[in-house]
């Protein structure tokens, strides 16, 4: 499995409050596969990422 298959969970409980350590031990514990917690924060940098782009690009094309 890869990291991309854990986004939505990995998301919601980022946002929810827990650290990159806890949000590891859980993927580990419900989903029964080790994720580091280096890929767990690099994730969630490239979602934040790609959600600022999407916004960007979306008040671009409004200004047109």
């Amino acid at each position: 499995m890869r990291l991309v298959d854990f986004e939505v969970d990995i998301l919601r409980l980022r946002h929810e409050g827990l650290s990159y350590d806890a949000i590891a031990l859980w993927i580990a514990t419900h989903k029964k596969t080790v994720v580091s917690v280096g890929a767990i924060r690099g994730g969630i940098k490239k979602a934040e990422l790609k959600n600022a782009v999407e916004k960007y690009i979306t008040a671009l094309h409004r200004g047109k």
